[in-house]
């Protein structure tokens, strides 16, 4: 008898579940649509749509070359925002930048007469990868950016311009341009402008990373150099 009785409660659960199984499925099937259309995943799709070049699985046409042109936004003190288009134009390796770096006859007033720049030179078993870059003012009104950038090697390693390649050769080589970047432009003027790296002989690089030069900025656009 207790084994009917035990039985006869097991069916019973089971019918009593039967029953309740529709309703419980539903309101599963609407968790799982509700979850699939929230804005988290909505947003996490975006981002990976909408990224900069560097993620794995991005298509050909979502990645950035070497002169292609891309979209830069800055912002002000309140939130206006400024279109900036900008197309890296050109990389090379070579051992010497002409008129890239001060000159200390003429800077410590020992020879008035010598040339204010000369001939840049890298350490010995090193070459500079030199990058040019234009950027255009989107914006509708008078502006200015400046732009930093790090290279991408080949294994991964980022490297960014240190020493004389950020405090000379790159200032100097985009000042001697007729319209040179990071000065204020006026709308749809387009200014040029320089990055110089100094790397051990025969490196291999892929790519270099550009940014606005701001404490707000958190974009980043990987361009491809080769």
């Amino acid at each position: 008898m207790k084994k009917t009785i035990t039985t006869l409660a097991a069916v019973t659960a089971l019918l009593l579940t039967g029953c309740g199984g529709t309703e419980e499925n539903d309101a599963t099937t609407e968790v799982a649509d509700a979850t699939t259309d929230s804005p988290q995943t909505e947003q996490a799709e975006a981002e990976e749509v909408e990224g900069t070049g560097d993620e794995e699985g991005m298509s050909d046409d979502d990645v950035i070359k070497l002169g292609d042109q891309f979209r830069v936004n800055t912002f002000d003190e309140d939130s206006t925002i400024y279109h900036w288009d900008v197309k890296v134009t050109g990389v090379e390796t070579v051992d010497v930048l002409k008129d890239a770096d001060d000159n200390e006859a003429y800077y410590s007033g020992d020879d008035m007469d010598a040339p204010e720049k000369v001939d840049a030179k890298p350490d010995e078993g090193n070459e500079f990868v030199h990058i040019t870059y234009e950027q255009t003012n989107s914006s509708g009104v008078p502006e200015s950016l400046t732009l930093e950038s790090q290279l991408v090697f080949s294994d991964g390693e980022v490297f960014s311009a240190l020493g004389d390649d950020g405090d000379y050769y790159t200032p100097n080589l985009t000042e001697a341009h007729d319209q040179p970047a990071g000065e204020t432009q006026n709308n749809n003027t387009t200014a040029k402008g320089d990055w110089v790296f100094e790397v051990p002989k025969g490196s291999e690089f892929d790519a270099v990373i550009v940014n606005e030069y701001s404490i707000d900025a958190d974009e980043e656009y990987w361009v491809m150099l080769k």
